[in-house]
């Protein structure tokens, strides 16, 4: 039997004005909608918005919250198949007051990454590694949304390290 959907992707960000952008990307075969559900406490979610499904194969989705967040706030997606079945995301923290928030997707892929930084992480480096810690490339963050193109490394894991500590694990196909 095949599976109605397989979470490949699942990221929030804050944008520039403080708002939730929630990305997912997924293998799906008759999913009716998702529901994106935010919660200020981890628990209690409430819905937000509903998004029809774009049919089967893999698709990516994206949504912006139109209210500004402050402090700590928590968002899941739940999706609901054609027959009535429904699976969750994975649970995604979102926090005002992080310095250096980046996420990174899509993940795994084959050719190209995005990379999503919050203001602090402008004009700061970074480098991508293999598992052995060799560096394989080295770039400057200019802007919020930057695109690399990974095409060219073997299928395997890397890592893009940040200036400012953080390190994001990729799983290129």
């Amino acid at each position: 039997a095949v599976l109605p959907i397989t979470w490949l992707n699942v990221n929030a960000v804050l944008n520039n004005a403080k708002q939730a952008v929630i990305n997912f990307t997924v293998q799906e075969n008759n999913v009716s909608n998702y529901e994106i559900k935010k919660s200020i406490n981890g628990t209690d979610f409430n819905n937000i918005a509903l998004i029809n499904s774009k049919g089967n194969g893999q698709n990516y989705y994206t949504f912006t919250e139109p209210q500004t967040l402050a402090g700590k706030t928590f968002y899941r997606i739940k999706q609901t198949d054609v027959d009535g079945k429904i699976t969750y995301s994975k649970i995604l923290i979102l926090n005002t007051e992080a310095k250096n928030a980046v996420s990174v997707y899509p993940n795994p892929t084959a050719s190209y990454i995005n990379i999503i930084t919050n203001n602090a992480l402008l004009k700061t480096q970074a480098t991508i590694t293999n598992t052995e810690g060799k560096k394989l490339q080295t770039f400057t963050i200019l802007q919020n949304n930057t695109t690399l193109d990974i095409s060219k490394y073997a299928t395997g894991i890397y890592f893009i390290n940040f200036e400012k500590g953080n390190k994001i694990k990729i799983l290129k196909q």
